[in-house]
């Protein structure tokens, strides 16, 4: 059989005996583990003494996903072409914003940049720890075509779902986890603004085993105003800064499940150096179903913003800077921006006055609640 396959052209062949594959092994004779549960897998990527496999049954059992919960969900039709979502009378408008602050971490933005809050002042942030350059953790996915459950309802408008897989409850019934994610790394420490690419990945797949759905934004915003209704457990991703990670590390996952997310970009990290996202990159991810919303022009900190007060003009100007100005600028660059992002969850009186008297149609803080 051996001079056959080698005849034939083969060059290696499997059996199924369990056993770890070395130089010497026979290259027709070549082992494999057959998963059938953690207990194989454990013994297949035990690369040390046997003993090691209980301690891998405890870090597989204590990452376990929850079991899913029962959920009446019907698979997805495809549809051929778009078709008009159906669109009720707006039955109320969104509630105030808060108005108070809702952060104490100062901790968000990007390092080794400088912000400036006026022509003559700036503050600098210490660059983060790092390691040696390695590849890249996921390749950049080889397609950009949005899921087939997502359309447009206008040719420059932003992603909404054609229809879910769960049931569609009243909308008081309905309710929304908004994730807020920033930086991914399987290989730099872990930080409070950085998370494992695994982690990340296996929160992923819980949306997907506990019958979660994942919204766009805009499917949010017509909530939100009454216009259409969602299933009952929803979830809105959502990515502040614009790490160079989130094309490498996050995006390849959510392209994988189809989630739709949404990237809160501050405008002076668009291109800039070796750790922000290239306009190419945000533009292939907005193709593939994200959403583009602000995050301000240069993600001042609380600090910054205290320096004047805020009946004033210095006041006034930086807010139309941060808001306004943001607004404006990914809109040139991307063509829409309809939500937006408290740098640190932080915001006051004219932020809010300011953000309801232009084109966004709802903003974010990091307060963690349904």
């Amino acid at each position: 059989m051996k001079e056959g396959l080698s005849r034939y052209g083969y060059q290696v062949a499997f059996d199924g005996m369990d056993g770890k594959v070395t130089r010497h092994t026979d290259a027709f004779r070549q082992h494999r583990y057959m998963i059938s549960g953690d207990e194989t897998f454990a013994r297949a990527v035990n690369f040390g003494a046997e003993a090691e496999t209980p301690a891998i049954l405890l870090a597989l059992r204590g990452k376990s996903v929850a079991p899913a919960a029962p959920q009446q969900s019907a698979p997805l039709t495809p549809t051929a072409a778009p078709k008009p979502l159906p669109v009720a009378p707006v039955a109320q408008q969104p509630a105030p914003l808060p108005a108070e602050p809702a952060s104490k971490t100062e901790e968000h933005a990007p390092s080794a940049d400088v912000f400036f809050a006026d022509d003559d002042t700036a503050e600098e942030v210490e660059p983060e720890e790092t390691v040696s350059p390695v590849p890249a953790v996921s390749p950049a996915p080889s397609s950009v075509a949005a899921p087939e459950n997502l359309m447009k309802r206008t040719p420059d408008g932003d992603w909404v779902t054609r229809s879910f897989a769960a049931p569609l409850v009243p909308r008081e019934e309905t309710r929304v986890a908004v994730l807020g994610y920033h930086n991914f790394s399987n290989t730099k420490k872990v930080t409070e603004m950085r998370m494992p690419t695994a982690d990340f990945c296996q929160q992923m797949q819980y949306i997907r085993d506990a019958g979660l759905t994942a919204i766009t934004m805009e499917d949010f915003l017509e909530w939100l105003r009454g216009d259409r209704q969602l299933p009952e457990r929803c979830v809105l991703i959502t990515i502040d800064d614009g790490w160079k990670s989130v094309y490498t590390d996050a995006y390849p996952v959510l392209k994988a499940y189809g989630y739709p997310f949404t990237l809160f970009l501050y405008t002076r990290y668009i291109q800039v150096h070796g750790d922000s996202m290239t306009e190419a990159q945000i533009k292939e991810m907005m193709a593939a179903g994200a959403t583009i919303g602000s995050h301000s022009t240069s993600h001042l900190y609380p600090k910054s913003w205290k320096r004047y007060a805020q009946t004033s003009e210095a006041y006034k100007k930086q807010v139309q800077t941060e808001i306004p100005d943001s607004c404006a600028k990914l809109k040139s660059l991307f063509g829409n921006c309809s939500a937006y992002c408290y740098p640190g969850g932080y915001n006051t009186p004219p932020m809010l006055e300011c953000l309801r008297s232009s084109a966004f149609r709802a903003a974010f803080t990091v307060m963690e609640a349904k």
